[in-house]
């Protein structure tokens, strides 16, 4: 196969552009994955917590760590941007642009 050439969906040797295309969606799923595991196991978490309610210390600590949560969601509000709805390249350009510098 020459450089360039397709094989199915993939690009073969397709140079930094589909590189960083790729390494873009594979961080977008890896964040992904990691949101849905630690979603998942709130639950189980908060049981812990809980326990059997004759110590209270296991969920002042959990009460301790929502507030931390709040105030990461207050700096996420505050310094965040509104993008929902849009796509990501109004807001930030693709890996693969080349700058007017760089081409030159």
């Amino acid at each position: 196969m020459h450089q360039g050439e397709t094989h199915g969906s993939a690009v073969i040797g397709g140079g930094p552009t589909t590189a960083a295309l790729e390494v873009r969606g594979q961080a977008i799923s890896s964040f992904f994955a990691v949101a849905q595991g630690t979603g998942a196991l709130g639950p189980v978490i908060y049981g812990a917590l809980i326990g059997d309610t004759t110590n209270r210390t296991p969920l002042m600590w959990g009460h301790i760590l929502g507030a931390a949560m709040i105030f990461g969601g207050i700096v996420a509000w505050y310094f965040g941007i509104a993008a929902e709805g849009q796509i990501l390249e109004d807001h930030a350009d693709p890996l693969s642009t080349i700058s007017e510098e760089a081409s030159t």
